[in-house]
């Protein structure tokens, strides 16, 4: 699975809370069809009731512990202090990934928060946003991997299709 964005949240999220928030997105038309397990939920698109596993997405619930240093420095230095994160998962390559910017705003629209993609170019979304505020580049560890785009929630909206 690829992880294609992570959406940072100062709500603490348990599995009470969690469920919650499904349960409120469940009517939105982008979410796809939502099978909650503990904190991780698969967003299945497609017909029917067994849509094929490259038509679905995860989520998944994870502890502030989980994230990277330079993020956590950044976003407090944007005076944010993330409680948890919700990584979005696809198959590399699938139909599913076609969902991940509906099924984000959707989760941006109930949560607010910070979001980290290497799915966006800094620069075409500098651009993009009048004026950039709340946009990062971040520089992504490892051999040859993309830079990062941190963006605010409320900047997020601003991209909306």
């Amino acid at each position: 699975m690829e992880l294609l964005v992570t959406l940072f949240t100062d709500l603490p999220l348990d599995e009470r809370r969690f469920h919650g928030l499904l349960h409120d997105l469940a009517s939105n038309g982008d979410v796809g069809t939502i099978a909650p397990d503990g904190l991780y939920a698969v967003h299945s698109f497609g017909e029917g009731q067994n849509p094929h596993p490259g038509e679905s997405m995860q989520v998944t619930v994870q502890s502030k512990d989980s994230i990277a240093a330079p993020v956590v420095r950044q976003l407090r230095q944007a005076g944010f202090r993330p409680a948890h994160a919700l990584e979005f998962r696809a198959p590399a390559g699938s139909q599913a990934q076609q969902h991940i910017w509906p099924l984000l705003h959707a989760y941006v629209g109930e949560l607010q928060g910070w979001v980290l993609t290497t799915r966006l170019n800094f620069e075409e979304t500098a651009s993009a946003i009048n004026p950039p505020v709340d946009l990062f580049a971040i520089a992504a560890a490892g051999n040859g991997q993309s830079n990062a785009v941190l963006i605010s929630a409320t900047t997020m909206k601003q991209l909306a299709p």
